[in-house]
């Protein structure tokens, strides 16, 4: 099977020279067993600049595969010597893009492949430059040809579905391997997906059917790559992007994912990581620290003082918050949950007190906020929505203020914002209603129609798979908070087959119907904590009381 993965939106200098090769690789490689990603998070400090390659594939027969694209014209190439190409009208004077993409081929399989006892010395590898602009013909009267013969170098004329896939299969080899058995191109792909940097060394001397070997083991089985994620993670959606799905799906893990890739790829922008709980601080702060060292090659490290800040989304006396650096930045005082309590005297939620402080702050400033950020990550969103008393024009109030904080930027001719906010279905079990877009966003007309951004991005997500509880688990937990069996009715929960669909269950009957039997049934394909298959004893236990003494 054939997966590809766009990290952008090919938006950037080079990049509609990217987005030809792009399709073109998508087209050849369709019918093979292949993991492919354009803009792939591995950066090399290149001429002073972090820099990742172009296109890479992972190819069951052939290997590590590196494109490196380049936009030139015949005219900007002015002279070709062995080891420098000289240019004119480029902003850089001389390159060396064999070199470049051959120094990815080995690094790549050095840093990902070679560590690995059962890869070392399997992957193959091949580079190869593009000049999707260049024709064999111009190449050849500007007396280039003699100079590059057997040269990996692929011309506008080469890009067509059959010739690509012939003369990539037919170039020189890199690095010798031989074609990888199944199981060895599923560990290839995870780790190339930097699965193995969420497990902890394991202790091989644990005791065959102990808990803690048990545990060891899970943490194995559940390595293997989870495509949909790495499609999320490892790609940057030109504006709002929203990512819901099941408790447990992986959601945190993805936007510290995807933090750690724009802070990389853009250091300049402005990125804040949010969340609902303070005591994902530390979790979220290690999380993405180790995404940074794993896309540099440890080169880079989470620093505080950077561009990415992980905030939380109200803040406290000695750390700032998204709300209250929103505030200061607009010369308002930041309120206290002191305030809140004087003005609602008993217990409400935090997610009403912070809404409640937002749109105080809306108010006063009548919704014209200072464009502080590039891109805000929201997570827990589930827990960040506003009561009806608190929406500021229709919206969540909290969103509202992180959305008309952050700087507009031009895709294809229009203004366009970056908020990407990830929440549990069903997390909350007073409140299963999933926000509208204009709830969160407005009436944003620039989003412009269909499911996906230029470049096949999607606008939304959504995560089915629960790698946190066991298959046998999660029902029963619905059933029970929900109140499936009882007499009187379904305490609360989803009433439409689609909804239910979305969080990984098959369903049976009609809701429309009064009194209908409706069978859910947790599809085993989206429950990966398999644990019933690799602990012998029992996963569920049942306890009964006769009186609360008991």
């Amino acid at each position: 099977m054939a997966y590809f993965v766009p990290g952008d939106n090919f938006e950037n200098a080079g990049g509609k020279a990217e987005e030809i090769v792009w399709k073109r690789v998508k087209e050849a490689f369709n019918a093979r067993n292949v993991l492919g990603y354009s803009k792939y998070p591995f950066y090399k400090s290149m001429g002073g600049k972090r820099r990742e390659p172009d296109i890479i594939l992972l190819d069951q027969n052939e290997g590590l595969v590196v494109f490196e694209v380049k936009g030139y014209t015949i005219n900007q190439i002015e002279k070709i010597e062995p080891n420098n190409w000289y240019l004119r009208d480029c902003y850089e004077k001389t390159v060396n893009p064999i070199n470049q993409v051959n120094d990815y081929v080995y690094s790549i399989i050095s840093a990902k492949f070679e560590v690995e006892g059962n890869l070392r010395g399997k992957v193959k590898g091949r580079g190869l430059v593009v000049l999707p602009y260049i024709s064999c013909k111009e190449w050849e009267d500007k007396g280039f040809a003699e100079i590059t013969t057997n040269w990996p170098i692929i011309f506008k004329d080469d890009l067509t579905k059959q010739r690509l896939l012939y003369l990539l299969l037919n170039m020189d080899l890199l690095k010798i391997g031989q074609s990888l058995t199944r199981e060895e191109f599923i560990l290839a792909q995870s780790i190339l997906g930097h699965e193995g940097v969420h497990v902890e060394d394991e202790d091989s001397f644990l005791p065959e059917g102990t808990k803690g070997r048990v545990l060891n083991d899970l943490k194995t089985q559940m390595l293997q790559i989870d495509l949909q994620q790495e499609g999320i993670g490892k790609s940057i959606a030109p504006g709002p992007q929203r990512i819901r799905g099941i408790a447990g799906s992986g959601k945190t893990l993805l936007l510290c994912q995807k933090a750690a890739y724009m802070h990389l790829k853009y250091p300049e922008w402005k990125i804040v990581y949010t969340f609902y709980t303070r005591s994902l601080y530390d979790i979220v702060t290690r999380t993405i620290d180790m995404y940074l060292k794993a896309f540099s090659n440890g080169e880079v490290c989470y620093d505080p003082n950077s561009n990415l800040q992980v905030m939380h989304a109200w803040g406290g006396k000695h750390k700032p918050g998204l709300y209250s650096s929103v505030a200061n930045e607009n010369f308002i005082k930041p309120l206290t949950v002191e305030d809140c309590k004087k003005e609602f005297k008993g217990f409400v939620s935090m997610g009403t007190q912070i809404n409640y402080i937002s749109k105080i702050l809306l108010e006063n400033l009548n919704g014209n906020l200072k464009r502080i950020y590039d891109v805000i990550l929201i997570d827990e969103g589930q827990d960040l929505i506003a009561p009806p008393e608190q929406l500021y024009k229709g919206q969540h109030s909290f969103y509202f203020m992180a959305y008309h904080s952050l700087k507009q930027h031009d895709v294809e001719g229009k203004k366009i914002r970056r908020l990407v906010w990830a929440y549990d279905e069903l997390q909350n079990l007073d409140n299963n209603i999933i926000p509208s877009w204009k709830e969160i966003i407005g009436d944003d007309e620039v989003l412009g129609k269909g499911a996906v951004y230029k470049g096949g991005i999607k606008k939304s997500e959504v995560m089915k798979k629960c790698y946190r509880v066991p298959h046998e688990i999660l029902p029963i937990a619905h059933a029970l908070g929900m109140g499936w069996f009882r007499k009187d009715g379904m305490l609360t929960g989803y009433t439409r087959k689609d909804q239910w669909e979305d969080i990984g269950y098959k369903v049976e009957g009609d809701f429309r119907k009064d009194n209908s039997e409706i069978i859910l049934t947790r599809n085993r394909e989206d429950s990966i904590n398999l644990l019933s298959d690799i602990y012998n004893g029992s996963v569920i236990e049942f306890e009964q009381f006769n009186s609360n003494n008991d």
